[in-house]
């Protein structure tokens, strides 16, 4: 029955979907989007399709119901997104997502707000790649990131442009305290100490 195969918020809902497919004499796809959601024995929700079947009788019509489970592919779906957006190494937004946010800003606040953009580099980062390897190359880019987004505010968004630099944007940010955002990161970046493998940076 409905009550064992949709969650209970969307019950009420269900009977008018059903309804608007019995002129349909083909299977169809419920169009809920991805809002549609499936339950499991235990009360728990997973995302599904849900396709309908007439299945045309003399006496009256007939419908099946199809539910896949689409857990996996919409956790598929999710993960390609994320890397189309994200840098692989420190998880941060990469350049081009970082340029698209930067444009999308322009377009709809050019000339009424101020922004600003501040870009680091890792001075000598090639020091480190020659002593320690990739290895260290990699893990100091990691703790890099995670040290900018610490000093960040809520909304800030930051990026990984590409080899040892960052971007950060600071949206509705005068010149002064992106100046003075920037000095406060130098300052962090300056006292921050990287160790690998004996090797202190």
């Amino acid at each position: 029955s409905i009550e064992m195969l949709i969650p209970e918020r969307l019950r009420e809902r269900h009977p008018a979907y059903v309804k608007s497919f019995r002129t349909e004499h083909r299977a169809r796809a419920m169009g809920l989007g991805r809002n549609l959601f499936g339950l499991r024995k235990d009360g728990s929700e997973f995302p599904v399709e849900l396709t309908v079947t007439r299945v045309p009788l003399e006496d009256h019509p007939f419908f099946t119901a199809y539910l896949r489970d689409m857990t996996e592919a919409r956790r598929l779906e999710e993960r390609i997104s994320f890397q189309s957006t994200h840098d692989e190494l420190t998880g941060l937004l990469n350049r081009a997502e970082f340029e698209r946010r930067v444009k999308t800003l322009l377009d709809e606040y050019l000339f009424k707000e101020e922004h600003a953009i501040v870009v680091l580099d890792i001075d000598q980062f090639n020091v480190v790649n020659d002593i320690g390897g990739h290895g260290a190359g990699d893990m100091l880019l990691h703790q890099m990131g995670q040290l900018i987004h610490s000093k960040t505010r809520a909304g800030d968004i930051l990026a990984r442009l590409g080899g040892d630099e960052f971007g950060l944007l600071l949206e509705h940010c005068s010149l002064k305290k992106a100046e003075s955002v920037g000095k406060e990161l130098l300052k962090a970046i300056q006292e921050n100490r990287f160790e690998w493998e004996g090797s202190r940076f």
